[in-house]
Formats: structure tokens, C-alpha cells, sequence
């Protein structure tokens, strides 16, 4: 897991450029689009903005990808990400995921970030994260950017 705010990347130096530069491209396209999918420059690597409303954290599931970086950026609002590398035993990460993603209900050894607006966390393929969480168990709406680069 990585975090970190569109505003300081420059002072982010261990931030491998590809995933500086395609975070950047995201937050571009974000400014001028509306909600939806759209292709970025690299081969296979796409942007989701959308509008989403956290929810209290027992309400959420937890996931993990198996072939895709998955890039939470907060547009705007609040929310807490749960996240853990504790995988349940039931989980074989050699195995395919159907559509590169598996849910949990309850997981190990969860902790979780508060992210505000700008703030950004990169899950690598087999870290577990529970996004959309509400802060106190307040629901509110957040819009989300989340940047899916393909492992090579």
C-alpha cells in the first residue's frame, strides 16, 4: 500500500513515474469529464470516475485484485479505506479471479486510513481493501477516481 495527495507528488520520490504519470493523466481526464470508464494512454490501464456513498464499515465488503493496481483517489469528500495483507486461507492468489476481484465479509488484522479530498492510495494485487467506508458511520457521498493499471 502507498498513500499520498495529488497536490505532492513531487515530494513523493519512492512513487514509481508510471504510476505518477497515469495517476496524472486520471486526475486530468477527472477535471474535464463527467462520471464513466476511459481508456488512458498505457495499454490496458483505465480510469473510473464515479459518484459513490460510503457506508458504516460493516456494511462494506472488502476485496482484493489479482492482475490490476487499483488507485483510490478522492475526488472530493471524506471517506475511510480499510486494508490488511492478511489473506483468509480460503484464497489462492494463483488461481484467476473472475473479473480480477474476490469479496470478503469479514477479514484479519484490518486498519484503516482516513483519506480527504486530493488523497490517494495505491493496492497492489493481493492487498485487501475495504473502500467507501463512512467516517463515524456517517453515510455521505464522495466522488471517486480510481485508476486500474495492469501488472506486467
Amino acid at each position: 500500500m502507498f498513500f499520498g495527495n495529488i497536490d505532492k507528488l513531487d515530494s513523493l520520490p519512492l512513487l514509481e513515474l508510471r504510476y505518477r504519470k497515469l495517476i496524472e493523466e486520471a486526475w486530468k481526464i477527472a477535471q474535464n469529464e463527467t462520471l464513466g470508464k476511459f481508456s488512458l494512454s498505457e495499454k490496458d490501464a483505465f480510469v473510473i470516475i464515479a459518484m459513490s456513498e460510503c457506508e458504516p464499515r460493516e456494511q462494506r465488503k472488502a476485496e482484493v485484485h489479482q492482475r490490476y493496481i487499483d488507485v483510490q483517489i478522492l475526488k472530493s469528500g471524506c471517506e475511510e479505506i480499510g486494508f490488511t495483507n492478511v489473506l483468509p486461507p480460503q484464497i489462492d492468489i494463483k488461481n484467476p479471479f473472475e473479473n480480477d476481484i474476490v469479496f470478503f465479509d469479514r477479514v484479519n488484522n484490518e486498519k484503516f486510513i482516513k483519506l480527504d479530498s486530493k488523497d490517494f492510495v495505491i493496492f497492489y494485487p493481493g492487498q485487501i481493501h475495504r473502500p467507501l467506508c463512512a467516517i463515524k458511520g456517517q453515510s455521505t457521498k464522495v466522488e471517486k477516481i480510481i485508476v486500474k493499471i495492469p501488472m506486467y
